[in-house]
């Protein structure tokens, strides 16, 4: 009998050699593991090489544009479901588009009100102001690139001032009696902050995407 411990040839009694097949399977189970670790391996690097241009690709500028690219389409989507869904809810259907100065808005608002005063008024409560609130909420949630974001904090502000010149307005028309007449004139300073907050809005808006088409035109 052979001393060598690795010499598999003769075990037991029998005498008979020990068939190979168990063995090469083992071998090339781990060939099989050593190939799938490699693969994996690979493509460990490749993934970190891809990241690494990425990061060069973007320190070059275009991780840039799209910075703003994906900023205006954030302000315009909020722009056309918050804003002037909220707006086209208040005015009860009428289009938005057609509403061109603050003077057209003041009287679209104080028809309405007047017609419908606490119905109106809870008609805007209830069906309305949640997409003021939620416009507010996605513009903090923004990350807007580093010199727009201080019009985009303002912008930011001109939603909670809206929002805070119709609670007040609400407020007033859910304040008058049964019978009692809707007072124009009393309620003119409420629509004028009303009106102003729309108007701030839209010029602000405006201001930046105009600052996105510059960057992404230079």
């Amino acid at each position: 009998m052979s001393d060598d411990p690795n010499d598999l040839g003769n075990l037991g009694g029998g005498g008979g050699q020990m068939p190979l097949g168990p063995m090469a399977s083992m071998e090339a189970d781990e060939k099989a593991m050593r190939s799938g670790r490699g693969q994996m391996l690979a493509m460990m690097i490749l993934s970190v090489v891809a990241a690494v241009v990425a990061l060069v690709v973007y320190m070059a500028g275009g991780g840039d544009t799209e910075m703003y690219s994906q900023y205006g389409r954030n302000i315009n989507g909020l722009r056309h479901a918050q804003f002037d869904g909220f707006w086209g809810c208040a005015l009860q259907g009428e289009n938005v588009d057609d509403i061109t100065d603050n003077t057209q808005l003041m009287a679209a608002i104080d028809t309405r009100a007047g017609n419908g005063r606490g119905a109106y008024a809870r008609q805007v409560r209830d069906e309305c102001m949640d997409k003021l609130a939620e416009l507010e909420s996605e513009l903090q949630a923004l990350i807007p690139p580093p010199d727009l974001q201080e019009k985009t904090r303002e912008l930011e502000a001109s939603v909670a001032a809206g929002r805070g010149a119709w609670s007040d307005f609400i407020a007033h028309l859910e304040a008058i009696e049964e019978g009692q007449a809707y007072d124009s004139a009393g309620a003119r300073d409420k629509i004028t902050a009303i009106a102003r907050s729309w108007y701030d809005y839209r010029r602000l808006h405006g201001q930046l995407n105009d600052g996105v088409r510059e960057h992404l035109e230079n």
